[in-house]
């Protein structure tokens, strides 16, 4: 049997750095979802309309997407161990100040607060996975990442509204202050405090490297990739000011990364609906209680969870079998998006339940499949900008998160928005939702994820 040509310490230490990364994700992911499940509570127990329930859902995303830019930064200076520690601690923090909002106005606070302590975490996770990873891994490490996320989100609506009807709305909020702490402890011993340098791999991009070959960190010569490593040299201010213009300028003028900006603000867009507004929906049009619909809302979120992990393995497969990554990446998002806009149009018409989510819920999987190509194609495209590269698509996407919430407010009748809505009433709302995807699935067709943006 031939040798390992990583050490076997140094392979299992990786693999387990990438289970605890899925699992603050699912903390992550619980801590922003459980409000949109118990919104309806919340609501009547703070005398709350649905625009302003809106507002108080969507400031999660605008205080997660303005803070993105400087997070990344903070998180590539800082490091990934110390940032995630430091996060973590602040998500509980928000938790519980929401657990004691009495007012719209500390609600509100909490929810801003936990979006900017959350914002910096994606950044952490995909510098971690583009440092202890190959190229051809990126698809599955980011596809188990957002399944970790998913895993997250399905507790937070499968067990919130059972929880919430016995505990009260309070409680539940509370209890998701607890799972970051024995995290912690946990993630310093799988990522101890020491001086090492990061795993590098190489992948060229007229052929694929042979699985399991690494290069020596500062060997990595692909033109989709640049050396982790910083130059050894201390720049002068004039060359970091340099830096930054240049930087700045050929982001701001680059088509790809709009376009990879746009499908992510759309596809966000749209998937924000199941953790804010899709329990409402469910007690509103299909008359389900609290309970009911909790449950009903956790099947979208489950189908999410298996999306990620299936479009990542398929993206890797690909991959592997075309030499080509752009092609497996943009191949997969467009035709997956494209079958979500599909299912979420006819999903919403069907008049009984248990088909109707079902329908929807393959089309969130779908949906969440296309996923781990936005991350992977960042990795490729950001080169030695990827915190900043990330950021700004995560930035975007959130951006599209922030507003849908309040812009279903929009879609419904001004009648409805003080008490219950209708079935046709949400009807719009899901034509609104499958457009979104079509919107996200051409943005996939529109640019070339492969080229490094640093070697313009």
């Amino acid at each position: 049997m031939a040798a390992s040509t990583t050490p076997p310490t140094t392979e299992q230490r990786r693999w387990w750095l990438l289970v605890s990364l899925c699992v603050v994700a699912a903390i992550a992911y619980l801590q922003r979802q459980v409000p949109g499940t118990v919104a309806k509570a919340i609501q009547t127990d703070l005398a709350l309309n649905k625009e302003a329930m809106g507002t108080v859902l969507g400031a999660f995303f605008f205080s997660y997407a303005a803070l993105q830019i400087p997070a990344g930064w903070l998180c590539s200076a800082w490091g990934v161990r110390q940032s995630l520690i430091a996060m973590v601690s602040l998500w509980a923090v928000a938790s519980l100040m929401a657990a004691r909002a009495h007012t719209p106005e500390t609600l509100l606070a909490s929810r801003l607060l936990l979006g900017a302590a959350q914002a910096g975490l994606f950044t952490s996770t995909t510098l971690a996975i583009r440092d202890r990873f190959r190229p051809e891994e990126y698809g599955r490490a980011n596809g188990l990442l957002a399944t970790g996320m998913q895993v997250g989100g399905l507790l937070g609506t499968s067990l919130a509204g059972e929880l919430a009807m016995e505990w009260g709305w309070r409680w539940v909020v509370a209890a998701c202050a607890l799972p970051g702490i024995p995290w912690i402890a946990a993630f310093l011993l799988i990522d101890p405090p020491r001086r090492r340098q990061p795993i590098t791999w190489q992948l060229k991009s007229s052929q694929q490297q042979p699985h399991g070959s690494p290069t020596a960190p500062a060997a990595m010569t692909s033109s989709t990739h640049e050396p982790v490593s910083a130059p050894a040299e201390a720049q002068t201010l004039n060359s970091q000011l340099a830096h930054v213009l240049r930087m700045t300028w050929v982001l701001i003028g680059s088509w790809s990364l709009w376009c990879l900006c746009t499908q992510q603000f759309f596809r966000a867009a749209a998937q924000a609906f199941y953790a804010t507004w899709f329990s409402t929906y469910l007690q509103e049009a299909r008359e389900l209680d609290l309970s009911r619909a909790g449950w009903y809302t956790a099947g979208p979120i489950a189908a999410a969870a298996i999306g990620p992990f299936l479009g990542g393995w398929l993206t890797d497969w690909l991959t592997q079998q075309t030499g080509r990554p752009w092609l497996a990446r943009h191949a997969v998002a467009s035709l997956m998006l494209l079958g979500c806009a599909g299912l979420m149009a006819i999903g919403h018409l069907i008049s009984a339940t248990p088909l109707s989510v079902a329908v929807i819920a393959i089309g969130n999987l779908l949906s969440a499949a296309a996923g781990p190509a936005a991350y992977s194609a960042s990795i490729h495209m950001g080169g030695r900008w990827l915190a900043v590269v990330f950021s700004i698509m995560n930035m975007l996407g959130n951006l599209g998160a922030a507003l849908f919430p309040k812009a279903v407010a929009w879609f419904l009748p001004t009648a409805a928005l003080q008490g219950a809505s209708s079935l046709a009433d949400w009807n719009r709302v899901f034509l609104v939702i499958a457009f979104t995807y079509v919107v996200a699935a051409v943005s996939w067709l529109m640019f070339d994820s492969n080229r490094c943006l640093t070697d313009k």
